[in-house]
Formats: C-alpha cells, structure tokens, sequence
C-alpha cells in the first residue's frame, strides 16, 4: 500500500468518529453525576446519623431522624444536650461561683454554763465590834473554795482561815489568834456578763483558838466555838477563752454563841468582815 493509501484511510477513519460523536442522543436529565439518596425518618428520639463522601461523584446516603423531644437543650442534632429541669447550666464563659458557707462565732459570757471550780486565794479581815477590835488588829484570811455553777445560781463549800495579832493584859505577847472554819454559800448571779456581778449567802461553823501563848491570865479565853451567817457579793470573771477564772468579794460574818472575850457585849462580839481575792480553773 501506497503513502497515498495510507494517509486516505487515516482520514476516513477519523471522519467516521467525529459523525457518531455529533449524532450520539444528549444525556438524560435524570442522571447525574451525583446520585442522592434521602432516607428521611420521623422518630421521637432525638439522634441523627449522617454519612458523607467528599467524592463529589460518589453516591451520598443522608439519613436524618427528626427531634420532635421539647425537652432538648440546642438539641442533639446540632451537638447540644438534654436539658435536665432538676440542674442549673451556668452561661457560658462564666465560672460557677460556689455556695458560701456562713459561720457565726459566738462569745460566751461568763457564766454561762454549767461547771465546776477550784478556786484559792486570801485577803485581809477584822472585826467590826469595839469589844474584839479593841484587842486585836487586822489580819490576814486565807481560803480554798470549791463552786459548782449552774448559769444563774450556784453552789460553793469553802474552807477559811484567818490569822490576826492579840494583845491583852495577862497574855503572852508573841500570842496571835487563829480561826479555822467550813462554810456552804448559794450564790446568785446578776445577769450574764463577762464581769459577773453575784450576791450570796449561807452558814459556817468557825473555831477560834489562841496560838503560840505560854501563859493566859487575861479575860480572853483560850478558844470559842461560833455559828456564822456568811453574806456579802463581789464580781468574777473569765481570763480569756481559757479555764481559769478570776473572784473577788466582800463578806460579812455576823457570828452567833460567842463569848471568847470576858466580860462581853454579848454574842456578836466576833462580828467580822473580809476582803478577798481568788484565782482558779473551771472545768
């Protein structure tokens, strides 16, 4: 075969193509290149499932399932969440500020509770009548106290002892006179306050006695025996938070069957009074 051959055929050839090309039926409207499938489902529980092929010509299954549920916050379709009506969500962008706790301090007055306490301390005494002042001089108390208090009354025994010079006609000159008693008391307290104002009263029994005397010629016998009525009021408080405690009171002691001194003005002749002090711990 010729070039000339050759080169005729290649061009019949290709004319056929381009004819077949130009009378080929356009394509159908209905085919795309992108084939979709929509699968739509009603269903009263919030969920969607979504499936998605980037390839443009590739086949895309959507598969959407309503939210019909009122109870969706945002909704689980677009990522949101079910809203509880029992919880608070806090704003977004904002901290949740937790709750305060208050506390209340409260400061408790003196005395206010029930307690028991020991106390000891001491001060200073005399007598109130001519007859005993007149031989005596004022002395010295000193004293154990145990109180039991129960808010606005309480309870106290106590043992008291006193030392004081004497000086008569017909006695020993280094004698001095001692006094040794037991007293219980009821105690009433004025109010609640850190500085406790308190009255009180009670009895006792009190011996007196004539020490360190190597002779006794006087009119002044060498011990007596009395009843007392003990009274007086006075102010305590409490250091601090602590236990310990702080008393400090007047006493007056009218005695009873006294007749120590000889001849006498009768049995009040060892009236005396006291001024006293005592520390101690409440438990």
């Amino acid at each position: 075969m010729t070039r000339f051959h050759t080169i005729a055929l290649a061009v019949l050839f290709a004319g056929a193509g381009l004819a077949r090309a130009q009378t080929a039926p356009p394509p159908d409207d209905q085919q795309m290149h992108q084939n979709t499938d929509i699968n739509t489902n009603t269903n009263p529980n919030p969920n969607m499932n979504t499936t998605t092929n980037p390839n443009p010509n590739s086949n895309v299954n959507v598969n959407v399932k309503s939210d019909t549920s009122t109870n969706a916050y945002g909704g689980e379709r677009y990522g949101g969440a079910q809203l509880n009506k029992s919880e608070t969500h806090p704003t977004a962008g904002m901290e949740e500020t937790p709750p305060t706790e208050t506390t209340t301090t409260t400061h408790e007055a003196y005395p206010h509770h029930v307690g028991l306490s020991i106390l000891a301390g001491g001060g200073v005494t005399d007598f109130s009548k001519s007859d005993a002042r007149s031989v005596t001089s004022t002395g010295g108390e000193y004293e154990a106290r145990v109180a039991w208090n129960m808010g606005l009354i309480g309870l106290e025994g106590a043992y008291v002892g006193t030392a004081q010079n004497i000086n008569a006609l017909g006695l020993d000159s280094n004698a001095w006179l001692a006094s040794n008693g037991v007293e219980g008391l009821f105690r009433l307290n004025l109010g609640t306050f850190m500085i406790q104002p308190f009255v009180f009263g009670g009895a006792s029994y009190v011996h007196y006695s004539i020490e360190n005397s190597s002779f006794n010629t006087s009119d002044i016998r060498s011990s007596d025996d009395t009843f007392v009525i003990p009274f007086g009021g006075g102010i305590s408080t409490r250091l601090g938070h602590s236990g310990a405690v702080v008393d400090a009171r007047f006493t007056y002691r009218p005695t009873f069957g006294a007749d120590m001194i000889v001849p006498s003005g009768g049995e009040h002749q060892l009236d005396n009074w006291s001024a006293s002090a005592r520390l101690g711990w409440e438990f």
